[in-house]
């Protein structure tokens, strides 16, 4: 991005874009479907990542951290959720069933 946009997510999971000219909330939400953001992706819904949440036992909240590896090797994306479990997806990620490597851990 331009440094004119930040993204965020909301709890209520909206993606949301403001403007960091005067913090007002951009309402138009679908020009930013090809933008590019600054490395890593950090946000656990947007475009790019839509295939994380292929998982059906996730619900809203089920997962936790995201972190899109950087260069030079930008195009893997890991993703924490509440069972435990690191999963490694390619980066971008918008098909709704994709494949990932999946690693169970504790905490």
């Amino acid at each position: 991005a331009n440094s004119n946009f930040i993204m965020s997510n909301s709890k209520d999971r909206q993606i949301l874009f403001w403007r960091t000219e005067d913090g007002a909330l951009e309402q138009s939400t679908s020009m930013f479907r090809d933008t590019r953001w600054q490395l890593p992706w950090t946000c656990i819904l947007g475009w790019p990542v839509i295939g994380i949440w292929n998982d059906p036992n996730y619900d809203q909240t089920s997962i936790k951290s995201v972190c899109q590896s950087v260069p030079p090797d930008e195009g893997y994306v890991a993703v924490g959720d509440d069972f435990g479990c690191v999963k490694l997806f390619r980066f971008p990620c918008p098909s709704p069933n994709a494949p990932c490597s999946s690693h169970h851990g504790h905490g």
